[in-house]
């Protein structure tokens, strides 16, 4: 099965992703942020089946920024509240549903125009501001649990003893769910952030 990489021709090796956490879910996956994505919120259909969304049958193609590309959309899926790691805010998309996108979530210019969005690049690192907060983007093969997760509330996800959903790409990752209490202090990840206190009620 021919699974479709992103919408724009990008290096996948670079830091384009970030993590993200579902409101009142015990769900990470990662984010690819695809600047040349000119068509939607994407997410795709197998994350779109975990996650259990409710949504509106649509089916048609889409062009791509490739030459004679095109991806089949599914459905419009009802609103998805999620946490980008490190930012204090959440944001709401409310993706396409994409046959056979190898990503489970993809987002470009107009979800960067929604929330203040911002992207920025160094010889050996990515950045991206959303709604003034500055984080670093991972890359495609960091691991979704390494010890640079600071951010309390996807520390809680993988301290529930979960596992990985989508195991042939490690993207997806499923904690077991239970109440939280949380008053924490992040660091942010661009290295020029100040310190903040996160406090974060209600469930994972």
């Amino acid at each position: 099965m021919k699974h479709i990489n992103n919408i724009h021709t990008i290096n996948l090796n670079n830091s384009a992703y970030v993590r993200i956490k579902i409101r009142n879910r015990p769900i990470v996956a990662k984010m690819l942020i695809d600047s040349g994505n000119l068509v939607n919120d994407l997410i795709s259909e197998e994350f779109a089946k975990i996650l259990k969304v409710k949504y509106t049958p649509l089916e048609k193609q889409v062009g791509t920024a490739e030459k004679g590309g095109s991806v089949k959309i599914i459905g419009k899926s009802e609103p998805i509240k999620i946490f980008i790691e490190g930012v204090p805010q959440g944001v709401i998309i409310q993706p396409l549903i994409v046959k056979d996108l190898s990503h489970p979530v993809n987002v470009g210019r107009d979800f960067l125009g929604r929330n203040g969005g911002k992207l920025e690049f160094t010889p050996t690192e990515g950045y991206i501001e959303i709604n003034k907060t500055k984080v670093r983007m991972i890359k495609k093969n960091t691991h979704m649990t390494g010890g640079e997760v600071i951010d309390s509330r996807f520390q809680k996800v993988f301290r529930s003893h979960g596992s990985y959903v989508h195991l042939d790409t490690g993207m997806i990752y499923e904690g077991v769910g239970g109440s939280i209490y949380d008053t924490s202090i992040m660091h942010g990840h661009s290295g020029t952030s100040d310190l903040f206190i996160l406090v974060w009620y209600g469930h994972i």
